[in-house]
């Protein structure tokens, strides 16, 4: 809340140390080792330097003591104050955790359920699905596999229509994006060629969307009063440069077309902006950090690159403030960080650390912690689910498998059978050759 010096608590986990220790919902935390807090900052470009940081430092502090590892809170609840005292237990490793919770959520089908219907569904999917790939891939890769079925659909066309528009059931280009993500780590990790198909269709599709002029909206028409939609752009270029990666043939003249509206919407601080006339930049880490990385990735372009990630760095407090959602800046930001600036990546981590600390619940899985603005992108996708998703993804880049996240192998993860079947080659190869 902005200006307060309290955390308001609005849950407690059942059993956790917190709960046995006596904190009720409804709780006010006022301060935590003995230091009180500072006032919450509403300004994006202050991480929290209020209660929930200063709490999730405190948190940090305990579990890095040798002896003490007990955190102290001073608490008000109605007019009475108290002293809360619990030992923190020794955490177990946050990626085993909230990869436990992601395969335990996963749906017959394959997929990951969200409250807004398909197009979340298949988005949400698609990226953790990644998060399981990213950590420990070949114990997870039953459920990788359910999930990449899902994605391709029976008839391998990822429920793309052979023209590419939208038509009935078929996808706007958020879900689609995730699952070329997907496909293409999935393609280099295992040299699987039943997936270059679909994976060609996707890259096919993005570029049979472009308008003449570069502009791409939500789906194949113009959003927000013709102006197109960089937010879109810069991810298709990041799924075409990990398409090419994985051997897919690259549609050079969208790739040039849709670089020149890019270029005319990244200002000299290196941020992208909605589109290219002045929209500013405070929600630009998205944008920013998926064109940087598609950049880099496809070694193209290096310093215009280098500026996008100057301006990563210089703004890693605003990760969180991008395009109604606190996951996709921390996400795409993080990748590109972790492709151009080790220091930058490290700096960014040092900032976020608490960040990572109050996600992380007593049984391992991840919680969400939403951002300063608007977070209703998050929530159409289910808190559980976002978290996990921009926890595992974040804590990936340590890893280095994905290309993502700074990998440099293919075939690091060989599988006995193909992931597709003969059916779904033949029918994602119907458009795949233009």
């Amino acid at each position: 809340m902005a200006d307060s010096c309290e955390a308001i608590v609005t849950a407690v986990a059942a059993d956790a140390p917190a709960a046995r220790a006596g904190l009720q919902p409804g709780d006010r935390i006022v301060a935590a080792q003995g230091q009180p807090f500072e006032r919450f900052s509403a300004s994006i470009d202050v991480a929290d330097a209020g209660p929930p940081e200063a709490i999730g430092r405190a948190i940090e502090a305990c579990e890095r003591a040798p002896i003490d590892r007990k955190l102290r809170l001073a608490v008000r609840r109605g007019e009475t104050e108290l002293a809360l005292e619990f030992e923190l237990p020794i955490a177990g490793d946050f990626a085993d955790g909230l990869c436990r919770q992601v395969v335990a959520t996963q749906r017959a089908d394959g997929s990951w359920g969200a409250p807004t219907g398909q197009t979340a569904d298949r988005f949400i999917t698609g990226l953790l699905a990644l998060t399981l790939l990213a950590h420990d891939g070949d114990a997870h890769l039953p459920v990788i596999r359910k999930a990449v079925a899902y994605l391709v659909g029976p008839d391998g066309k990822c429920l793309l229509p052979d023209d590419f528009t939208p038509g009935p059931g078929g996808l706007d280009n958020w879900p689609l994006l995730t699952t070329a993500f997907l496909l293409a780590e999935m393609r280099i990790a295992t040299g699987d060629e039943s997936l270059e198909a679909p994976l060609q269709r996707l890259c096919d599709a993005f570029a049979a969307r472009m308008r003449p002029d570069g502009k791409m909206g939500h789906t194949d028409e113009l959003s927000y009063g013709g102006n197109g939609f960089n937010a879109i752009n810069t991810q298709v270029h990041l799924a075409w440069a990990l398409g090419r990666l994985a051997g897919c043939t690259i549609h050079e003249a969208a790739w040039q077309k849709s670089l020149e509206l890019i270029q005319a919407s990244t200002g000299e601080n290196g941020g992208v902006r909605y589109w290219t006339l002045e929209t500013g930049y405070a929600d630009a880490s998205a944008r920013t950090g998926s064109m940087a990385a598609a950049l880099a990735l496809a070694g193209r372009e290096p310093a215009l690159a280098r500026r996008m990630a100057g301006y990563l760095v210089t703004h890693t407090k605003r990760m969180r403030e991008a395009h109604a959602m606190g996951s996709i800046g921390m996400i795409y930001g993080t990748f590109a960080l972790k492709l151009l600036s080790a220091e930058g990546w490290r700096t960014h981590f040092d900032e976020w650390s608490w960040y990572l600390t109050l996600m992380r619940q007593p049984d391992g899985s991840a919680a969400y912690l939403g951002s300063k603005g608007n977070n209703g992108g998050d929530h159409y996708l289910g808190d559980a689910n976002i978290a996990a998703a921009i926890a595992g993804l974040m804590l990936a880049t340590r890893e280095e498998r994905l290309r993502l996240c700074g990998g440099t192998r293919a075939g690091w993860l060989p599988v006995a059978t193909p992931l597709l079947d003969a059916a779904q080659i033949a029918g994602a190869a119907t458009r795949a050759a233009r």
